[in-house]
């Protein structure tokens, strides 16, 4: 469950009836949402089929592996590595992920590489366009150490591809080789894609209960009016000129997931010269830093906090660090608050169904926010500008086998 605290820390910066006028227009972009084209992670529920379907690969995969090496980038990257980062230490199944695809750094293909090389693993390739520039040079790198290992036939069962049901490179590769593969729906992009195979067969190889996942995600709609006005909220601030939002955690465990909701922001509401750059901090190591500066620097900050409900306790000479962590986050948020930093501050169970819960509010704030900056929250068109770059790069030295085609993200 959620808890919001929307007020308490951002009260004075706040004007009621401008609120209020934005809020009469809930209605009209709830009813927008339901005809968007790649809105389907809101207007419709992944089946028990499907699910069964990717417990069923799951189950083989562990049979014949103890690592699944997970070939992805982008939207189809942050999520199931975010929440595998923030509760695997709760995991006593043997089973581990490792990701790959998110840079093209040759120290990190070397050591990726010679940490598989002894190691029994299986790969997932995903790429929503199948075209992927990095997927497609990774996919091959790691085709090559498989075959190293094993035989054609073997490599043959331990590569599943994510992708959509289209002509592309991994498409042609699947024929191919007669690679398992499991089709990336149409109308989700990357970076709302959670609840999709794409996150949830990584998550269900290392033995996460992906039901409470989607269960909480789905629940989580019924948190449509707070999504809304935190989007005004939001929008307000921007108005005011604090141009920057901070997700602030206490937990190190959560630092992926604010890295999530970075992509998830930025790439959905960073458009037009508008938008606010979404920025993260992890306390208390952070307070030592950038605490500083969001206390005494420019007024242009604003934070949510993700205050995250945690059962374990450790003591020390009869000192709570539980408790001595509350406090210190009750002491920030009333100094920043004096020091014109104001705060929302939202109140999470450390689970998977709350933080389901947690991923479909931030999903519809973001795409609340940016109606409200009139802007469309399911492209990317800067991220575009790079690749054309690139393409005339890569086209001027012959470099065919890595052309890149736009994607939907």
């Amino acid at each position: 469950m959620i808890k919001f605290n929307f007020w308490e820390y951002m009260e004075r910066f706040l004007d009621e009836e401008k609120l209020k006028e934005t809020l009469k227009r809930q209605d009209f972009y709830m009813n927008k949402l339901q005809q968007e084209e790649l809105a389907g992670w809101y207007q419709e529920e992944i089946g028990n089929s499907s699910l069964e379907k990717i417990f069923e690969c799951s189950e083989r995969l562990k049979k014949q592996s103890d690592y699944l090496l997970v070939i992805a980038t982008g939207g189809s990257y942050m999520g199931s590595f975010s929440f595998y980062e923030m509760f695997k230490d709760k995991r006593e199944d043997s089973h581990k992920l490792v990701y790959i695809g998110n840079n093209l750094s040759s120290k990190t293909i070397r050591e990726t590489l010679e940490f598989l090389e002894d190691k029994n693993f299986s790969v997932n390739v995903i790429s929503k366009s199948g075209n992927t520039l990095e997927i497609k040079i990774l996919y091959q790198i790691v085709q090559e150490l498989l075959l190293k290992k094993y035989k054609e036939e073997e490599v043959s069962k331990r590569i599943v591809v994510t992708t959509e049901n289209k002509d592309s490179f991994l498409k042609q590769e699947i024929e191919k080789h007669h690679y398992s593969w499991f089709e990336f729906p149409k109308n989700i992009g990357g970076r709302y894609s959670l609840v999709t195979v794409a996150h949830l067969l990584p998550l269900s190889f290392v033995s996460f209960d992906i039901k409470k996942l989607v269960n909480g995600f789905y629940d989580g709609k019924q948190f449509a009016k707070e999504a809304y006005y935190y989007a005004a909220i939001r929008n307000q601030m921007y108005q005011s000129s604090k141009f920057v939002e901070n997700f602030s955690v206490y937990e190190p465990c959560a630092y992926y997931y604010t890295e999530f909701l970075k992509q998830l922001f930025a790439e959905s509401e960073g458009k037009e010269k508008k938008g606010i750059l979404p920025i993260s901090t992890v306390n208390t190591r952070d307070l030592h830093s950038l605490g500083q500066y969001l206390q005494d620097g420019s007024n242009i900050i604003f934070e949510t906090v993700i205050d995250i409900e945690m059962e374990e306790d450790f003591t020390f000479s009869n000192i709570s660090m539980k408790e001595l962590n509350n406090n210190i986050k009750q002491s920030v948020l009333k100094s920043h608050y004096q020091e014109d930093t104001p705060s929302i501050v939202l109140q999470v169970g450390y689970d998977l169904y709350s933080f389901g819960q947690l991923s479909m509010f931030f999903m519809l704030s973001v795409v609340f926010s940016s109606y409200l900056f009139d802007i469309n929250p399911f492209d990317q068109p800067g991220v575009e500008k790079y690749k054309n770059e690139l393409r005339k790069i890569m086209n001027q030295k012959n470099n065919s086998n890595f052309s890149l085609s736009k994607e939907k993200q």
